[in-house]
């Protein structure tokens, strides 16, 4: 086994470790290094592997017949999984302007059974260029390109000298590049003490074959991402940290972005909300989603899609098991505000303002805490240039946090003289600007929608009776917006029949069945009912999921009508219980609807002159 010093981490190393260390390596992501501050990989200015071309070698006789030729078929099947699995997608993060890194290939593998490695049970890394390079000239493996990347196995019994010493004994596989653009890998025949895992001898050479596929993708010149502190590149701060991903085993790599080993992008926890909004003030896009750690997640877009982990940023609690989630502009002072349910059952608030940091808006108003899965709901009122927060308490009642110079609270269902709200009901507020009102909608006991209305007081309207209308299934979704355009007021909900049903104001309150009108497929129990208006043409949309899993979308242009938003996108299916969310960017004029597919990505249909679907996770 190698000595202690060399591994340990040198500090402030002038290049990369580029090997895959044997098991008595100081694993950064789990033991601080004395004198090192925690890991992060900083771009040195060099190229990554955009869609890596996997090009498998096999040295030797020894890969022509028999186990190990069966192994040689093996590990071809590992590189087709693993270069278009979720470990790729989670080194999206290290991309570079313009040029990202996706989903990538294996090119035909080639057994060289005719020639052996080295002399005497010995090959030099030199040597192994030297072979390569007469490979590639003599065309019996494919030629180079900026994306390909050859893995040279190396058989039993060979001993491969490369950096910094012999296999076994310093390393396990490495990484290294020469001439123009020709990136390899090696991985010797490592069934030796340090190297080795126990099981199948195939866990051993994919696990070696992830960490150096992950290192040479993200650093394939040796002068982009690594650890200027350490020399770690993204295997080593997590060497020997393991995860069965399908029918392999790999490891684990450091992302920057959730601070740990991971195998995957960040996704959302099963049930998380989902929530999309935009920043008039700069033009961008957010989307926020909960993580299964409780964390808050944005998504964002600046001319190409991040990622922040926002309690991380901000040092806030996590959030409850069954928290909600909203976020909003304040367009009146350039700020981002997103409200979420702590464990405590208090009303937090994430705020951006030149940096995130955390409120909790209970303690701040004096408020009562809200009951366990409460919906949490905010909205801005511009007129008067205020911010609101709903939610239902533990009594039932709606209870309003508002921000006029301080955090005040109001129980607004007491103001009103409204009924109580039931237990676990859906609630949503929106201000109208031509009349500077405040509406915040509920569902009662009797699920018949209604509404509280701010003119000077607070009053309190049925608007299930008002308009005739049918009463909600029990536990719909609630939404209401307003469309600028004619000076209407909407809310949205599901009914028993699993239609979704509008409520629409025009001088008074009128019903509409838009599943009939539009001659659309029922809503899945449980689905959203989100609407918004498209005020660059004029447009009401609201969306929902079918029982064929599908996003549905209900238009209204002249009259209503009814597309399929996942076939017409190709896009993939939407998670039991995910909620859609959709809102425009005026400032593009485009559509965008959000929703959790079923490995818990974010997906995004987007329309511009057509849909189209992203994956937003990968991107």
């Amino acid at each position: 086994m190698a000595s202690p010093k060399l591994n340990v981490p040198s500090l402030r190393p002038d290049r990369p470790r580029t090997i895959v260390p044997p098991s008595d390596f100081v694993v950064h992501a789990l033991t601080p290094i004395q004198g090192a501050p925690p890991p992060v990989l900083s771009n040195h200015g060099g190229p990554v592997l955009q869609s890596v071309q996997a090009i498998p070698i096999y040295w030797g006789s020894a890969w022509g017949s028999g186990p190990n030729a069966t192994l040689a078929s093996q590990l071809d099947s590992f590189f087709d999984f693993i270069v278009t699995s979720e470990l790729i997608d989670m080194l999206g993060e290290y991309s570079l302007p313009g040029k990202p890194i996706q989903h990538g290939r294996r090119l035909t593998s080639v057994r060289m059974t005719s020639s052996e490695p080295g002399s005497g049970g010995q090959v030099s890394d030199a040597q192994i260029q030297t072979a390569l390079q007469g490979w590639i000239s003599g065309g019996q493996v494919p030629a180079t390109n900026a994306n390909t990347l050859y893995f040279i196995y190396t058989p039993p019994n060979v001993t491969v000298n490369g950096p910094g010493g012999a296999s076994c004994s310093v390393f396990c596989g490495y990484h290294n590049s020469f001439g123009s653009n020709v990136y390899y890998a090696v991985i010797p025949y490592v069934n030796c003490g340090g190297c080795e895992f126990s099981g199948a001898f195939l866990d051993t050479l994919t696990e070696v074959s992830s960490h150096e596929l992950s290192e040479a993708i993200t650093d394939p010149s040796l002068n982009t991402w690594w650890d200027s502190n350490t020399g770690n590149e993204i295997g080593d701060i997590c060497n020997r940290q393991t995860v069965r991903l399908g029918n392999y085993l790999v490891q684990t790599e450091w992302s920057n972005e959730q601070g740990a080993c991971v195998f995957s992008p960040a996704v959302a926890r099963a049930g998380s909300p989902i929530d999309g909004y935009v920043t008039t003030f700069n033009n961008q896009q957010h989307v926020n989603f909960i993580s299964a750690d409780g964390h808050i997640h944005e998504l964002f877009y600046d001319n190409a899609w991040h990622h922040n982990d926002l309690t991380k940023l901000t040092g806030a609690p996590g959030a409850a098991p069954n928290s909600k989630l909203d976020g909003y502009q304040t367009s009146f002072n350039n700020q981002q505000h997103i409200n979420f349910l702590g464990v405590d059952n208090h009303v937090h608030e994430l705020v951006y303002t030149n940096a995130w940091s955390h409120n909790d808006l209970t303690a701040l108003a004096g408020a009562p805490a809200a009951a366990p899965g409460t919906v949490v709901d905010g909205y801005p009122t511009t007129f008067n240039n205020q911010q609101h927060v709903n939610y239902v308490g533990a009594d039932n009642h709606v209870h309003e946090l508002v921000y006029t110079n301080a955090w005040h609270h109001n129980d607004l269902t007491a103001l009103a003289g409204a009924p109580n709200a039931a237990a676990g009901s859906a609630l949503d507020g929106y201000q109208t600007t031509f009349n500077n009102q405040q509406h915040v909608n509920y569902i009662g006991t009797d699920n018949h929608i209604h509404e509280l209305v701010y003119t000077n007081a607070w009053h309190h309207n049925d608007l299930t009776a008002l308009a005739g209308a049918p009463a909600a299934a029990p536990g719909s979704a609630v939404d209401g917006y307003q469309t600028t355009f004619n000076n209407q007021q909407h809310v949205n909900y599901i009914g028993t029949d699993n239609h979704v049903h509008e409520l629409v104001y025009t001088n008074a309150w009128h019903h509409n069945d838009l599943t009939a009108l539009a001659g659309a497929p029922p809503a899945a129990r449980g689905s959203s009912a989100d609407g918004y208006q498209t005020s660059f043409n004029n447009q009401q949309h609201v969306n929902y999921v079918g029982t064929d899993n599908h996003v549905h979308e209900l238009v209204y242009t002249n009259a209503w009508h009814h597309n399929d938003l996942t076939a017409l996108s190709n896009a993939p299916g939407v998670a039991p219980g995910s909620r859609t969310d959709g809102y425009e960017t005026a400032f593009n004029s485009q559509q965008h609807v959000n929703f959790i597919g079923t490995n818990g990505h974010i997906n995004e249909l987007v329309y511009t002159n057509a849909w189209s679907h992203n994956d937003l996770t990968t991107l």
